[in-house]
């Protein structure tokens, strides 16, 4: 199993690229947190339901990378990036 770290990593370069629909990113923090990486945006993100506001959703999502000092590529380069394996559920 992949540390909550490289999870969170993966996930935020694919939400970046576009690739992560909002209405799946608390399943993705609730990801993380299973794989061990616990910080109170993740909290707060996987409490959050499918259909919240997406720039609530957003907002929280973009606060976890920063917690843990993920820094997050430009859009262009996580594009480029093109990972292809799932993060999660839906995802």
């Amino acid at each position: 199993m992949r540390s909550g770290l490289a999870f969170l990593g993966e996930a935020a370069c694919r939400c970046r690229a576009g690739e992560v629909r909002p209405e799946d990113l608390p399943a993705v923090a609730a990801g993380a947190l299973a794989a061990g990486l616990v910080t109170p945006a993740l909290c707060e993100l996987a409490d959050l339901s499918r259909t919240a506001d997406a720039r609530d959703v957003r907002e929280a999502f973009g606060q976890a990378p920063a917690e843990v000092g993920i820094r997050l590529p430009d859009r262009g380069l996580a594009r480029r990036h093109g990972l292809s394996a799932p993060i999660g559920p839906g995802c």
